[in-house]
Order: C-alpha cells, then structure tokens, then sequence
C-alpha cells in the first residue's frame, strides 16, 4: 500500500495536505471520516459501499455504493461516513507532474491547465447509469496499482487522459470562474468550528454538557452552533450529541466487557431505561441483544 500522504504544518482554520510524490500513485483505502483538506492535485473518490456525505467548497455530495466524484485541485474537501452501515471508500491522488511531462500540444496539456486552475471538472456524483465510461477509467487507475503488473503506470497515466478526454467531450470540463474568496474562507471557518465541537463532544461526553456550554468554550452563539451543525451533518447540536454517545457505547459493547449499566454512565447518560430506550430507537435492539448480535459475529 503507498505511503500516506504527508501532513503539513497548519493553522487552526484547516488541515492541509499535500502529497509527497514520492509515490507516482496513492490511493488511500478508507472506512472513517475524511478530514477537512486541500491539496494541488486533483482527487477522484471512488466509493464501494456504504454512503458518504462530502463536503466540496459549499456543496454536499452523499454518494452510494459504486458512485464516484472528481474533485479539483484547490478544492476545500470534507467527508463523513454513515454510522448505520459500513462505508468503504478510495482516495485516488495522482503526482499530477508526470501526467503533465506528457504535454506538448494544447489538448496534451489539459491537466496542467486543471492544476493552474485555468480549467476545472464540472463536480457532480459519477453513476452508473449516465457514466459508464468514466467510472470504467477509474476502475482501471485502482486496478493498476492494485495489480502492479508491467506497464502499470502507463495504464493509469491512459485511465487519467480517457478521463480527460470523456469530459472534454461531455462538457464536463470548463473554465475557471473567478475564485469568490470570502465566500471560500466563510466556508473554511464553518469546518473549523464543526470539527471543533466534534472534538469537543469527543473529550467530554462522559460528563453532562449544554449546548450553551459547548458554545461558550467555543467563543460562539448557540445560534451559529445551531447553524453549523445543521449545514455539515443536517443534525441540531444536541441530537448530535445523544447520537454520538450512543456510537460510543455501541463501540464499547462489542469491545469490552462493561456491563449495560456500567457503559450507560461511561457514556455520559444519567438514566439507564432512557438509554436503552435510546439505543434501541438507534439500533434497532437492546444493548444487552447488539452485544450478543455482535459477539456471534
């Protein structure tokens, strides 16, 4: 598997990253959330089951089992996985240098053009029914890497310029419009906070928390928390909360040997029945039957 992509010093508004290219091609086998980032090379995502919920600039792509998406260099990317099913997914980043060593005349150079941002893909969710032929390319750039058979590397450098191509010819290519940079730092600040209060959620969820008191330790109204919340995950701030405890106990049913009660307060609840009422509106089942569903799996 290649090397992980390399992560860069960064302030607090966004993590960056940048691939290292020391790799020709990396593809990064993925089942959790994918970080806030931008890079200078494009990225394909492909997934293979499950749903994703990407964030692209200010757009929301939720992608199915099969789909794929094409993002821009200098596009600011964010995505969460399902939490009722498991989301398997690829990261496709290509050394965008030596696709561009391969360009002398005006179509040749397509993809230094991208990476200038002179040009763009047209983003948009990759199905079956209207993009065979693109999701078929894609499919070959995995399978070159994964196979690693003489002339790889020129079968994914031809999937990557039929990529080009099909886009040309479907319009799914076009010029750079003008770059709306508050609109993007708006945007970038949003992310920040979201994944802030997540983190937050994260370190104190065994204790009781408000949500006044998550927005105060976040220097925000409990207006714009609301609003953040319900721009990146389409859920309010404490419902967030109660789902996020409710993960974790899951978690700790299937990995530890606490009991039902024991993981009921480990979780911040206060009320044993109210959690297995919760846990079972969630899950589906009581805790005491997902601990023995999951054993015997």
């Amino acid at each position: 598997m290649p090397q992980a992509i390399k992560k860069l010093p960064i302030n607090q508004q966004i993590l960056h990253y940048e691939s290292d290219y020391q790799q020709f091609l990396n593809i990064y086998r993925q089942q959790n959330d994918m970080y806030v980032n931008v890079h200078d090379v494009m990225e394909i995502v492909y997934l293979y089951s499950g749903e994703l919920r990407l964030y692209v600039d200010d757009v929301l792509y939720v992608l199915h089992g099969g789909e794929a998406i094409i993002l821009n260099s200098g596009c600011i990317h964010y995505a969460l996985t399902s939490e009722d099913t498991v989301t398997e997914y690829d990261a496709i980043l290509v050394d965008w240098k030596q696709l561009c060593l391969l360009a002398d005349d005006p179509e040749n150079d397509i993809y230094k053009k991208l990476i200038e941002r002179k040009l763009r893909f047209v983003t948009g969710i990759l199905r079956e029914e209207h993009d065979a032929e693109l999701l078929c390319e894609i499919r070959r750039i995995i399978a070159g890497m994964d196979e690693c058979a003489p002339g790889w590397k020129l079968q994914v450098i031809s999937a990557y310029y039929s990529i080009a191509s099909i886009c040309m010819r479907t319009g799914l290519i076009e010029n750079m419009p003008l770059y709306d940079g508050d609109k993007n730092e708006l945007w970038k600040n949003d992310m920040a906070l979201y994944i802030a209060f997540t983190k937050y959620v994260d370190s104190y969820f065994r204790t009781a928390m408000s949500v006044a008191d998550i927005a105060a330790a976040l220097h925000i109204s409990e207006s714009k928390l609301y609003k953040v919340c319900k721009w990146v995950n389409d859920c309010p701030p404490v419902e967030y909360i109660a789902r996020r405890r409710l993960a974790i106990a899951a978690r700790y049913l299937h990995s530890t040997e606490l009991s039902v009660t024991e993981i009921c307060y480990a979780c911040g609840f206060r009320n044993l029945s109210y959690f297995i009422a919760e846990f079972r509106k969630v899950y589906g089942e009581t805790p005491h039957k997902y601990r023995l569903s999951h054993t015997e799996k």
